[in-house]
C-alpha cells in the first residue's frame, strides 16, 4: 500500500545504500561529534544528502539539489 503524498511536498524516491560496517561506524560517529559541535541534530541521513548535493554541484548539474 503506497503511503499518501502529503499536500504541497514533492514525491521522494529512496535509495539503499550499502556500507562496510567500519564506514557505517565512521558517519554515525562523524554524525554524533558534529551534533555535538553544531549544537542541533545531525543525523547520517544529513549527512548523505549534503554529501549527494556535493556531488550534483561538484559536476555542474542544473538539477534540484536533494531535499530532507
Amino acid at each position: 500500500m503506497k503511503s499518501p503524498e502529503r499536500e504541497g511536498q514533492p514525491r521522494l524516491k529512496g535509495q539503499t545504500l550499502r556500507l562496510l560496517p567500519e564506514t557505517w561506524l565512521k558517519l554515525k560517529l562523524l554524525a554524533a561529534v558534529l551534533d555535538a559541535k553544531r549544537g542541533t541534530r545531525v543525523t547520517q541521513h544529513d549527512l548523505l544528502l549534503e554529501a549527494v548535493d556535493d556531488l550534483l554541484e561538484k559536476y555542474g548539474d542544473d538539477l534540484p539539489l536533494a531535499i530532507d
